[in-house]
């Protein structure tokens, strides 16, 4: 839950700075010493780290999490907003309320239905503090009157930054272009009934599509394995039988068996994991002993495909609406 306290930015990333110096399983109290910052400013702003994934928190212990715990040693006490930013693209309901000021929502509207569907924050006004201090700091929030507009740009680094943290800036554009085409693409709702993981490996589909397609397709069909893994259990298909199948191939007829989705779901379900053996996990064609080339179009093809299927089984199992 994002706290009602405000905890500035800035503070906020100095309590996240000051977990990955203590070191593994940090007490309130010494993170509280280390930086000066009264017990109510440290416990809120622990609240927001833990929220945005920066920190992981296990009773009353913080540690930092494993993507920033190098990244934030690394980037200077003015080019922490970088990290932010990271954060806030990775946190579904700030893409939520991006996508709602995309579609024209007013932002008090947005921050309404970003509540609704997430329900972080004890009021929406709350929730829209939180986003617009915290937006504007990271640049993903252009803010005019009561106009506001979301951007997706990477943020500037100073060019004498450390190579890892410069890496992290040529990254960020492209990660949130393809976080944010999903919300608009298969809708914010179904996005949020995704399993995250899942939802890492399908942003690594698109991502890796060009650089290195049969990383892309394997990605994919992991993806898409995972999710319908998670269809399974979430409508009672029991857990033997899930585990007894191997791939996205057998676990799509197994939902089919079970009336979970529909034999057009398996298919496509067949089609994608075709693909992804010889174009990803197993290269080797069985009768001509040769790999399968693998182009970054195929790759790309296969991202966009797994992600409209995985709309298409949402939609029809939340709602029963028959999509393709």
């Amino acid at each position: 839950m994002i706290p009602a306290y405000k905890v500035s930015p800035e503070d906020t990333m100095e309590l996240g700075y000051a977990v990955s110096q203590i070191g593994p399983d940090a007490l309130q109290s010494e993170i509280e010493e280390f930086t000066e910052f009264s017990q109510r400013k440290t416990s809120e702003g622990l609240k927001i780290l833990a929220e945005l994934n920066i920190v992981k928190r296990e009773e009353d212990e913080y540690t930092i999490s494993s993507s920033y715990r190098k990244k934030i040693d690394d980037v200077s006490i003015e080019n922490r907003d970088v990290l932010l930013n990271q954060a806030l693209i990775q946190y579904r309901p700030f893409r939520s309320f991006g996508t709602f000021l995309k579609k024209g929502y007013g932002k008090d509207n947005a921050a309404k239905k970003t509540n609704v569907l997430h329900n972080i924050a004890s009021d929406s006004s709350n929730l829209l503090d939180f986003f617009e201090r915290f937006g504007r700091y990271t640049d993903l929030l252009n803010t005019d009157g009561e106009e506001m507009s979301i951007t997706i740009e990477g943020k500037e680094i100073p060019g004498d930054s450390v190579e890892s943290v410069e890496e992290l800036r040529n990254a960020l554009e492209s990660e949130a272009e393809i976080r944010f085409w999903l919300e608009e693409t298969i809708g914010t709702e179904i996005v949020a009934g995704i399993d995250e993981d899942t939802e890492e490996e399908i942003v690594k589909a698109f991502s890796k599509h060009a650089s290195s397609p049969r990383d892309s397709i394997t990605a994919a069909g992991r993806g898409l394995e995972d999710f319908l893994r998670a269809k399974g259990r979430e409508q009672g298909v029991n857990q033997a039988d899930l585990e007894n199948s191997a791939g996205a191939n057998q676990v799509a007829n197994l939902l089919r068996e079970k009336s979970v989705i529909r034999s057009l779901h398996t298919k496509r379900a067949t089609s994608l994991a075709g693909i992804r053996n010889k174009g990803g996990a197993h290269g080797d064609d069985q009768q001509t002993g040769n790999r399968w080339r693998t182009e970054a179009e195929i790759a790309l093809t296969v991202a966009m495909e797994t992600t409209l299927l995985i709309a298409s089984i949402s939609q029809y199992i939340d709602n029963g609406k028959q999509v393709l």
